[in-house]
C-alpha cells in the first residue's frame, strides 16, 4: 500500500480495529467512543466527523461501516493511494459522419510552390503546397509536397502518397 498518507493509514487501521472489536462482542462503550473520537480526529481532513453514539445505544450497522471501509480500502489499494481512481467502462462508438468521396485533381488544389530543403536528398527543391480546405475526401497526391492547413502543416516526403479518407483524415503510405 505504498503511496498512502501515513495519517490516513493509521486512521483506517484504528477504525478497522474499533469495528472488529464491535463485531467480536466487546461492549465497552467508553473504549469504543474513545476510539471513535481518536478516529474522527485523524479523519478530520478525510471525511466528516461523526457525532458520538448516545450511551447504551447499539452501534450503528457495523456491517454498513465495514462495507464502506472496505470500499475505501479497495479504492486506495487499486489506485496506489491516488486521490481519484481511474474511471473504466464501456462507451458506445461515436456515430461519425462520413464525407462522400469527391476527389479533386492535384493541380486544382495546389496553392503555390515553395523551395524547401529535402533532408533525404540533401538538397533544395521547389515542391507544391496544397490547400487543406480544397483537399476533399478521396483526393491523393504524391510527395514531395506540403499540405497547408490553418492549424497545421503536413510534409509529405518523396515516395510517399497522402490521401484523404471518408472521415477527412490524412493517410500517408509508402
Amino acid at each position: 500500500m505504498s503511496g498512502i498518507d501515513p495519517a490516513v493509514a493509521s486512521a483506517l487501521n484504528s477504525r478497522l480495529d474499533m469495528l472488529l472489536n464491535a463485531i467480536s462482542g466487546t461492549s465497552d462503550a467508553t473504549a469504543a467512543r474513545a476510539a471513535d473520537a481518536a478516529s474522527s480526529t485523524q479523519w478530520a481532513n478525510a471525511q466528516p466527523a461523526k457525532a458520538p453514539a448516545p450511551p447504551g445505544a447499539p452501534p450503528s450497522s457495523t456491517q454498513t461501516e465495514l462495507s464502506e471501509t472496505a470500499v475505501a480500502l479497495n479504492v486506495i489499494s487499486r489506485t496506489g493511494g491516488d486521490e481519484a481512481p481511474p474511471v473504466v467502462g464501456r462507451q458506445p462508438r461515436p456515430d461519425m459522419d462520413q464525407t462522400p468521396s469527391a476527389p479533386a485533381k492535384p493541380e486544382d488544389i495546389e496553392r503555390e510552390r515553395r523551395t524547401v530543403f529535402l533532408p533525404a536528398e540533401r538538397r533544395h527543391e521547389e515542391i507544391p503546397v496544397y490547400d487543406d480546405a480544397l483537399f476533399a475526401s478521396g483526393t491523393s497526391i504524391e510527395g514531395p509536397a506540403i499540405i497547408d492547413a490553418a492549424d497545421t502543416t503536413i510534409y509529405v516526403p518523396p515516395g510517399t502518397k497522402a490521401a484523404r479518407d471518408e472521415y477527412m483524415n490524412y493517410v500517408l503510405t509508402r
